[in-house]
């Protein structure tokens, strides 16, 4: 029997979830990426993340004299989050490839 009407195609998904934000390993992560989120709403999420971190890395420079060590603080954790979303959606894929 020949299908009328194709299969839609999949949502691609992370399989699993990152953990972040431990306050250098003396604490339990507070924050973690979730297993099931879409990949495109991953990607979405990490430009807006990355283009944070580096408005607040701009900033940082042209107030180096006044407190860089908030600013920095605030783009590591920015930073660190993008990192997360980066490493669940590649691992999304590879898994994605692996059962192909």
């Amino acid at each position: 029997m020949i299908k009328v009407v194709p299969d839609p195609p999949l949502a691609y998904t992370f399989p699993a979830h990152a953990n972040f934000g431990s306050c250098d390993g003396s604490q339990p992560p507070l924050f973690a990426v979730r297993d099931g989120v879409d990949i495109e709403d991953a990607l979405v999420h990490i430009s807006v993340l990355l283009r944070a971190a580096y408005e607040i890395n701009t900033q940082a420079v042209e107030k180096a004299e006044d407190n860089p060590r908030v600013l920095l603080w605030g783009s590591q954790q920015l930073t660190e989050m993008a990192k997360s979303l980066t490493l669940s959606v590649l691992d999304g894929i590879e898994a994605r490839n692996a059962v192909k």
